[in-house]
């Protein structure tokens, strides 16, 4: 574009295999997997999307054979974030309060899911049949040890933890054990 004189001087280039440079040019060279590159030399650089009130704006992601399989969006009419994965189905969200959900369609305790709400709780719900599906895995790689600690006011008040190959549940004074080797 023309800048006033008779120079020019070059905001936007696409080279010969189509990627796109919006910006200057420096430092190391164009990732070869890029179709895009936004660079502006010692300061930020964000990508933007605005829409109207009432219209979604996304990422979108997809393959030959499906047009969108998964996407980032967000929703300006109830200031929600989405991440869609495999056939475009919601797999999280984040809403403007702060809660996150995973799997979850809305924040009741009852429904399937993994429920984050800031400052307040969090709630995972399994709804399988199955006896043998889990609702929490706690794996302690190393020595024995707490696996959970219970505080109030930032005071230790109980933990789970395992001692010797055995469970205990208790706080520094008393706790309840239990040794999977001795059934007496």
């Amino acid at each position: 574009t023309a800048n006033g004189s008779a120079s020019t001087t070059e905001r936007m280039v696409i080279d010969s295999e189509g990627r796109v440079l919006i910006g200057a040019d420096s430092g190391s060279a164009f990732n070869s997997d890029s179709m895009l590159r936004l660079q502006r030399a010692g300061d930020r650089v964000f990508m933007q999307f605005k829409t109207d009130a009432d219209q979604n704006s996304a990422i979108l992601f997809g393959d030959v054979d499906d047009a969108v399989e998964c996407a980032i969006e967000y929703e300006p009419a109830n200031k929600a974030l989405t991440i869609s994965t495999g056939n475009n189905d919601e797999a999280a969200r984040f809403t403007d309060t702060g809660v996150l959900r995973v799997g979850k369609v809305d924040g009741s305790v009852a429904s399937t899911g993994f429920n984050v709400v800031h400052n307040d709780f969090f709630s995972y719900t399994n709804n399988s049949g199955d006896s043998g599906d889990r609702c929490l895995i706690l794996n302690r790689q190393g020595s024995d040890g707490q696996h959970i600690e219970f505080k109030k006011a930032n005071s230790a008040v109980g933990r789970i933890g395992t001692e010797g190959g055995g469970l205990y549940i208790g706080d520094s004074d008393v706790a309840l054990s239990f040794d999977g080797a001795d059934d007496d």
